[in-house]
């Protein structure tokens, strides 16, 4: 369909392009087209309507084909059963897909959109990794795990070799997350100069000697009239 796309727009650029130059130059085109038409008409009716609407006809199921969406295949068969025919969903290729890429490293996520095209896949893949990866090497690991997923766990078929069957569209986060500064280390508070000095404390009178007999109450009573006295 794309091959025809092209075709066609390249016929109608050429067309228009000529019909611009004629007119241009010779601006009396546009009055003797115009005779030459209505003169056609008048001569022979049905042949000029049978050419207008098989025209139109044309005109309008190539827009119909434009428009239309076309139908996806649900369903893949799997080439390698010899027993029967079995059919795999496209989402449960896609979802096996998303599961092994994410496994890569340095991959943080990956989308796959698959294709069926009869017997055989055709692959995109989105995938988000890290920008200080190699692009390249990873690329070239992102498509050898998904053909190994495709044809050797899976069983399907690619529609061509891998590079051609299957794209891979790089994303890098947009915001990158700052790296965070170290800690500071906890250190202990240097005791000041006053914590350190041994409180006061009242020094303890002299001790009785062993041959004085301790003093009885009366005795230190009389002892303290005698010095107030």
């Amino acid at each position: 369909m794309n091959v025809f796309n092209r075709v066609v727009m390249v016929l109608l650029a050429l067309a228009a392009l000529a019909a611009a130059f004629i007119f241009t130059v010779w601006p009396a085109t546009w009055l003797w087209l115009g005779q030459q038409t209505y003169g056609y008409a008048q001569s022979s009716r049905l042949a000029y309507t049978l050419g207008g609407i098989l025209a139109m006809l044309v005109c309008g199921l190539i827009l119909l084909l434009e428009v239309r969406r076309p139908r996806r295949a649900k369903y893949v068969v799997v080439d390698r059963v010899a027993g029967g025919e079995a059919r795999i969903s496209v989402e449960s290729v896609a979802r096996r897909l998303n599961y092994e890429v994410d496994l890569l490293q340095d991959v943080s996520e990956a989308k796959s959109e698959v294709v069926a095209k009869g017997r055989e896949l055709k692959v995109i893949l989105d995938v988000l990794m890290s920008p200080d990866v190699d692009i390249p090497m990873k690329t070239d690991e992102v498509i050898e795990t998904a053909r190994r997923v495709i044809e050797e766990q899976m069983g399907l078929k690619l529609a061509g070799k891998p590079k051609d069957a299957i794209k891979v569209n790089i994303h890098h986060p947009k915001r990158m997350a700052p790296a965070q500064a170290p800690l500071p280390t906890a250190v202990a508070p240097m005791p000041s100069p006053e914590a350190e000095a041994v409180p006061w404390a009242e020094a303890p009178g002299p001790a009785p000697s062993e041959g004085t007999p301790p003093a009885t109450p009366s005795q230190e009573s009389a002892g303290g009239w005698s010095q107030t006295l």
